[in-house]
């Protein structure tokens, strides 16, 4: 939409709001909004001290027959900022929506128990300001899931593999409440936004490899010890999760070149010993798994957009 600017006395400009805008927020005069300016954009919003509409969805989830399917579609509605979510169904377990509540939305709780109907809703609002200490969080949680995930490879205990369960739903839960004040209110600095997503989003992935295609599986099909060459690059790679925190928190254009370059040499490494060594079938399957999670933390070009200042030329 766009404004006239009009002109008060020789040097105040003034620009009118939008009154549905107004009415949707409960502005009236004499009330304050902040202002933020972004480059050549200023941000208006409602002041933060104002109570703001609840933004609110309901949904019938009878369709939804899996609770992967059910837990991707909380974490859809959390991340894009819904603070109350209305379910109703016919055949949906009610102890199962609790538990994925709680494994997935922080902040969020059952307001209201029905047959047929549960309620969800935010009843601790989420603080932009938490988000670098989370992300750095996140960070930390992944690197002990990894060293915990090889260490149950390595004793040979698959049997217990699964017990790392509430690792991954820490994860996954810390990043989707990065990801939603990501959505809501953006980064700090604006311009970062979308390269800030994408770390968090692919530290989850790199999680749900480690759990889904090393532990689940390793769950069902693993007998046999698992070999000293396949161990040394399951090392490695583990390594690699603290070398991107380091590039990431302590950036210099060395570290980021020579992170780069042992990624590469990692990718290289693991398809020579699938193509040339003897590996038994659960092997490979883990060799798959580590080459995925080294490409998904190949984040280079995103560390740099986030790490470098870069400088407009002014024509």
């Amino acid at each position: 939409m766009k404004r006239k600017i009009v002109q008060h006395g020789e040097a105040t400009l003034t620009v009118s709001l939008p009154s549905k805008w107004t009415k949707k927020y409960h502005l009236n005069k004499g009330d304050e909004v902040d202002i933020t300016e972004r480059d050549h954009e200023l941000l208006v919003s409602p002041d933060s001290n104002n109570s703001k509409p609840v933004k609110k969805v309901e949904l019938d989830i009878d369709n939804i027959d899996s609770s992967y399917m059910l837990e991707w579609l909380f974490a859809a509605l959390y991340k894009k900022g819904f603070d109350e979510i209305t379910l109703r169904y016919k055949k949906a377990n009610p102890n199962q929506i609790h538990q994925l509540l709680e494994d997935n939305l922080m902040g969020f709780t059952i307001i209201e128990q029905k047959q047929g109907k549960s309620v969800l809703k935010l009843v601790a609002q989420e603080n932009p300001e938490e988000f670098d200490a989370t992300l750095k969080r996140i960070f930390l949680v992944t690197n002990s899931f990894a060293s915990n995930v090889f260490e149950y490879v390595k004793k040979g205990d698959f049997e217990h593999l699964e017990d790392l369960k509430f690792m991954e739903n820490s994860i996954n839960k810390l990043v989707n409440f990065c990801e939603r004040i990501l959505v809501k209110k953006g980064y700090s600095d604006h311009q970062k936004t979308c390269f800030y997503y994408l770390v968090a989003w692919n530290l989850e992935k790199v999680c749900e490899y480690y759990f889904y295609d090393i532990c689940k599986y390793l769950r069902k099909f693993g007998k046999e010890q698992i070999s000293e060459s396949v161990l040394k690059v399951f090392s490695e790679v583990n390594a690699m999760i603290m070398v991107f925190y380091d590039v990431f928190y302590s950036f210099s254009q060395e570290k980021i070149i020579a992170m780069d370059k042992k990624q590469k040499h990692l990718v290289h490494k693991i398809k020579s010993m699938i193509r040339e060594e003897k590996l038994t079938r659960n092997e490979i399957i883990i060799l798959t798994a580590l080459m995925e999670i080294t490409t998904k933390l190949n984040m280079s070009g995103t560390t740099m957009a986030i790490n470098y200042d870069f400088e407009e030329v002014k024509n």
